[in-house]
């Protein structure tokens, strides 16, 4: 049985896309966060032709109201940074932990370079709207 375990492990890393350490998983976090908004101004500029910094939460109250595929994009974009912010606060809590008892084992390592895969999967798939096919899944 451990062996099938051990061949198991092995497999992961070879499939693995990142081999980071989990301090290194978490600055990897933030900037993927702030990449996101560094995504969405992009957007903003090339689909709607302007930025509005000023009132970010009010520009997109009324978004179902709007039937226009740019705006909804941009706004798509706009909540996956905010979501980004909201998994790096758990995200940060779980790395630290793990840091502060050391846990220097496979699994935990697996595990923070998978999240980080998920996240940057996570902000395609959401601000391209492919979370709508995909929602007859979850």
């Amino acid at each position: 049985m451990s062996s099938f375990y051990e061949n198991t492990k092995e497999q992961i890393f070879r499939l693995q896309l990142t081999n980071y350490t989990p301090l290194q998983c978490l600055m990897i976090m933030i900037l993927i966060t702030y990449g996101s908004k560094t995504i969405h101004a992009t957007l903003s500029f090339l689909l709607n032709g302007y930025y509005d910094n000023v009132q970010a939460s009010f520009r997109y109250a009324s978004i179902e109201s709007q039937k226009n595929w740019k705006t909804k994009t941009v706004a798509r974009a706009y909540n996956a940074h905010l979501n980004h912010f909201e998994a790096l606060l758990l995200y940060s809590i779980v790395i630290f932990s793990g840091v502060i008892t050391n846990v220097t084992n496979d699994e935990f390592f697996i595990l923070a370079n998978a999240f980080l895969t998920i996240r940057v999967i996570y902000n395609i798939v959401y601000v391209l709207a492919f979370n709508k096919p995909l929602g007859a899944v979850r």
